[in-house]
């Protein structure tokens, strides 16, 4: 009995979802379910469907992200100056070699992101905030404190001694680099693989309450659409149809994902108000009627 209850629940999800995706004449039919009917497709799809997002995330994305690491560690080791050195002891910064200004990682294109020419500026002389207004670097390091610019090319400052453990003195120079890097680099593989694992573990979660939001704000001005055309939908009909059309909007915008990874449009937008034209061009006179 419960094997052949679950039987008809498989049958009706499938159907649900073939007419949401395949059949616009099917929509008057899905706007007479239950809100229970309703929630519960919308919950269960957009769950698998984030299995293709959460795909999608480790195929493409993590390993481009594993790239950069490796190359930004293959950079430092590669144009890493013989001459410069610095030492922690607990209190302050000694740096030999500076002034030193570093570039953004190859992968960083500045011009693009409106960022300083340069990512690091190391000097061994302490700094104010207004003795920094023409340096041109995101970061500046001196003995004693970090400066960064901020989105409105401000500086604002941190005390080295709040982010580094006054007990752990250390060393960076060329002859021991290696080592470093090494250390550098399990740890970075340690937060990357820590952090994917929270974006998967989070993503259907994510996915599920921000379509929500997107069915809510749709919702709405399907609602004031419909009234300038004196269909008398209710609200919640306004939202019941935006839940049901968001379905195969994810679907296409999913699919674009994989299909074409650099495509910059807004494919969830552009499909779900297709969609929506769609039924409300074929279904308009039936509409009148609900």
């Amino acid at each position: 009995m419960i094997a052949y209850t679950q039987s008809l629940m498989l049958k009706s999800y499938l159907i649900t979802l073939t007419t949401v995706i395949s059949s616009t004449r099917g929509y008057l039919d899905l706007l007479r379910d239950s809100w229970r009917s309703t929630w519960a497709f919308f919950v269960i799809t957009l769950f698998l469907l984030s299995l293709s997002s959460i795909a999608h995330f480790y195929i493409k994305q993590v390993p481009e992200y594993k790239k950069d690491i490796s190359q930004t560690f293959s950079e430092i080791a590669t144009h890493y100056p013989a001459d410069f050195s610095m030492v922690w002891n607990g209190q302050f910064l000694t740096m030999t070699g500076v002034p030193l200004k570093v570039g953004y990682p190859a992968y960083i294109q500045a011009d693009s992101y409106r960022l300083p020419q340069f990512l690091f500026q190391f000097q061994d002389q302490e700094a104010y905030r207004d003795q920094l207004k023409d340096t041109q670097s995101l970061f500046v390091i001196t003995p004693s404190a970090i400066y960064a610019q901020n989105r409105t090319q401000e500086w604002v400052d941190f005390k080295i001694a709040d982010a580094l453990d006054a007990n752990t003195p250390f060393e960076i120079n060329a002859t021991n680099l290696p080592n470093v890097l090494g250390a550098w680099r399990e740890t970075a593989d340690s937060y990357l693989s820590l952090v994917t694992t929270g974006i998967a573990i989070l993503l259907p979660f994510w996915l599920i309450l921000s379509r929500v939001w997107d069915a809510l704000l749709n919702s709405i001005l399907l609602y004031f659409f419909f009234r300038l055309d004196s269909i008398a939908f209710k609200w919640k009909k306004c939202l019941q149809l935006a839940l049901y059309v968001t379905i195969p909007a994810e679907l296409i915008h999913q699919i674009s994902d994989w299909l074409y990874p650099s495509l910059s449009l807004p494919m969830f937008a552009i499909s779900f108000w297709t969609i929506l034209m769609i039924i409300y061009y074929t279904l308009r006179p039936e509409l009148k009627k609900i």
